[in-house]
């Protein structure tokens, strides 16, 4: 079978533009360090993040260095470059974690918000930041 130069290159745009059409994007698997900063409370962190993913859902593991010591288990979802996960706090608390993935690196935002009769009665109150991370 003898292929014409014309016709490789319309097999080829067809299948670069099927890619295109399916968000055929990398994936944002791997470990990532970076930093985050508490805005509530102008505190900064190491931020360390092991991502895997699997049809657009993630999960993982973060840790959050000294003096916001935190971290655990993540879940959440992909949508294109979109990604948004959530992790607890030591006192029952939700964090929901916001980002945009470019390249190697997701950076955005985050919101605490408090759980629990504990953080009731010390008063916590709702809390963000920013935060950025790399491969």
């Amino acid at each position: 079978m003898i292929i014409t130069l014309r016709r490789f290159a319309l097999i080829i745009s067809a299948a670069f533009i099927a890619l295109v059409l399916t968000g055929c994007r990398p994936s944002v698997e791997g470990t990532y360090k970076g930093g985050v900063l508490n805005q509530s409370h102008g505190v900064s962190a190491d931020l360390y993040i092991t991502l895997t993913e699997y049809n657009e859902t993630l999960s993982g593991n973060m840790t959050i260095g000294a003096p916001l010591n935190g971290g655990g288990s993540v879940s959440g979802r992909r949508d294109g470059k979109q990604i948004q996960f959530v992790t607890s706090d030591s006192n029952g608390g939700r964090i929901s974690w916001y980002g945009e993935v470019s390249g190697r690196q997701i950076e955005g935002q985050y919101v605490v918000e408090p759980g629990g009769l504990g953080a009731f009665l010390a008063g916590a109150e709702k809390q963000q930041g920013v935060w950025r991370v790399k491969r």
